[in-house]
């Protein structure tokens, strides 16, 4: 594998990583950069084609399955390259998927659709929306209270763009909800 990557960083002029730039402070172990990237390694190792042909990959049940990788190796028990044996189960969570369901695959497919013209994939993203669990942050507790339906990934992304784009910009006048709001007696 070390003779592999010696030959692509000189065919392709890439260069190392310096340890610096993975920051582990104010994360928690099971988030920590090292362990991501092995993870994702491992992904896409096991299923190549996620890179290579992710259109077969049609549906929400066949994405989410991916993502239940269980760590091997070396990653099955530790955090760091460099880090002690973990007593806990490495693999990602349930949460972790579903974030990783919302602000990736629903993206990449949308843009993946819209790039070639085929409506299957952006309707693919937006069922991956409509299946992950409501996304609970920061600016999504902000309407808690609201009455909008089902609560979905598709309704928690609305919401953090209206928050973005409007809300945190105190655009009240130029968002339909805020401007019915305003208008109400």
């Amino acid at each position: 594998m070390q003779s592999e990557y010696e030959f692509l960083r000189s065919k392709y002029k890439l260069s190392t990583l310096k340890k610096e730039i993975f920051k582990h402070s104010r994360l928690r172990p099971a988030n920590f950069p090292s362990l991501r990237l092995a993870q994702f390694a491992q992904l896409i190792y096991k299923y190549p084609k996620l890179i290579s042909a992710p259109q077969s990959y049609v549906s929400f049940a066949s994405i989410k399955k991916i993502l239940h990788i269980e760590p091997i190796g070396y990653w099955k028990d530790h955090y760091k390259a460099d880090g002690k044996k973990s007593a806990f189960e490495l693999r990602l969570g349930e949460d972790s998927i579903q974030n990783i369901l919302i602000n990736t695959f629903s993206y990449f497919f949308f843009f993946y659709g819209k790039k070639l013209n085929k409506e299957q994939y952006q309707e693919l993203a937006l069922e991956i929306l409509e299946q992950v669990k409501f996304e609970s942050n920061v600016k999504t507790k902000h309407y808690a209270s609201l009455n909008c339906g089902e609560r979905s990934g598709l309704i928690s992304q609305g919401l953090i763009n209206l928050n973005d784009k409007y809300c945190s910009k105190k655009g009240c006048l130029n968002c339909g909800i805020g401007a019915s709001i305003l208008q109400t007696p």
